[in-house]
C-alpha cells in the first residue's frame, strides 16, 4: 500500500518530501494505533527508491510495475 502510495504520488510530480509530509494526516485518517504510527513512520523514512521500484535510466525516471 505505502509503496503504491508513493510511487503514484511521485508519478504525479509530487516532491518525496510533501509525500512524507502527508503521512501523519493519512494515519490519522486510517486509524493507526498512536503506539504503532511511529514504528511505521520509521519504516517508510527508511525506505529508498530502490525499495519504492524507482529508477533513474538515461531515459528519465522508471516505475516497476503499472501505476494506477
Amino acid at each position: 500500500m505505502w509503496i503504491r502510495y508513493f510511487q503514484r504520488g511521485l508519478k504525479a510530480d509530487l516532491l518525496l518530501g510533501e509525500l512524507m509530509d502527508l503521512l501523519p494526516e493519512l494515519f490519522s485518517r486510517i486509524n493507526y494505533l498512536a503506539e504503532e504510527a511511529p514504528r511505521v513512520l520509521a519504516m517508510l523514512k527508511g525506505l529508498n527508491f530502490d525499495d519504492m521500484g524507482i529508477h533513474r535510466t538515461k531515459a528519465g525516471v522508471e516505475f516497476d510495475g503499472n501505476i494506477a
